[in-house]
């Protein structure tokens, strides 16, 4: 079999239950005849759209990644319901925690300005303060 083309493509998360399908295709240049070469090139060459897909989405969208470039990611811890079934239980405070890092993890005054309604909605001081002092610190 001659594998002339690699494509990566991954759905990554942009909001609750919103997503951003993204991916790249290359030609392979040659078809070396040596399995183990030409395995190792295919790899490497998928590795490498791997790292533009992901590079691609923390670019376009900052607010998702800590400073150090890890996906900022909230868990909500599933509470046992009986009977085998769970339940995703998610208290106040969590929420708002999750907004804070949210908003504290902004790096652009147009990501910031992303949750203004979300502030205005949860109407929380707290929230109001965090938002404020972040677009002070960003102007």
């Amino acid at each position: 079999m001659t594998i002339t083309k690699v494509k990566y493509e991954k759905l990554f998360p942009t909001g609750a239950y919103l997503n951003e399908k993204i991916g790249f295709e290359a030609d392979l240049e040659s078809n070396p005849k040596d399995e183990s070469v030409r395995n190792l090139m295919i790899m490497k060459s998928v590795e490498f759209l791997r790292q533009l897909a992901e590079q691609s989405h923390k670019e376009k969208y900052p607010h998702l990644y800590t400073e150090s470039g890890s996906p900022v990611t909230v868990v909500p811890v599933p509470e046992y319901m009986g009977e085998g079934s769970f339940q995703i239980k998610r208290t106040r405070e969590d929420e708002i925690k999750a907004h804070l890092q949210t908003i504290n993890e902004c790096r652009t005054l147009r990501n910031l300005e992303m949750f203004a309604n979300m502030v205005q909605r949860e109407n929380e001081s707290v929230l109001f303060e965090a938002y404020n002092n972040k677009k002070k610190e960003l102007q």
